[in-house]
């Protein structure tokens, strides 16, 4: 059986993951947010970051499903994440999330980090995360600035990795 070295990036990706996802039990959604260290108030945590990145109406401020915020054809970039899923051999788990989303891409991106796919990680990097995080800041614009900072951490984070 071959052992896979996890790195700190990764762990910290996989943590952005559970913050990006609806999908996750609160528990952990609130100790990703904690050990990442955002801002420390539970209103800004459980309702205006639900408010600005999940529900919103008719649309959230800030979509987290790259496609929507990237104004890019949804098809192309689910194809994109798609085969690169493939190429990882990663599997959709039992809770699915379409593949643009950004808790999933946070994942792949977090197995491409740790499997060393330098390429993957730089295209993955340029065409999507970091152009999601200008796009998020933009649109955040207005907003309370403690969501800047936040969009700000999870750039350095997707530059670090």
């Amino acid at each position: 059986m071959t052992r896979l070295a996890v790195s700190t990036e990764s762990l910290v990706l996989i943590a952005w993951a559970r913050v990006w996802s609806p999908m996750v039990p609160v528990e952990w959604f609130q100790e990703a947010w904690s050990a990442l260290l955002l801002p420390d108030d539970p209103d800004l945590r459980d309702m205006e970051f639900c408010s600005l990145f999940h529900v919103g109406v008719p649309a959230p401020r800030v979509p987290l499903l790259l496609h929507a915020t990237l104004d890019r054809p949804g098809d192309v970039v689910r194809m994109d994440w798609m085969r690169v899923m493939s190429h990882l051999a990663l599997k959709p788990g039992d809770q699915v999330l379409p593949p643009d989303h950004l808790a999933v891409c946070c994942e792949i991106f977090a197995q491409a980090v740790a499997r060393g796919e330098d390429l993957i990680v730089h295209e993955l990097r340029s065409r999507y995360l970091l152009p999601w995080c200008d796009a998020a800041a933009r649109r955040l614009s207005g907003e309370d600035s403690r969501f800047g900072v936040i969009v700000e951490e999870f750039r350095e984070a997707v530059e670090a990795a």
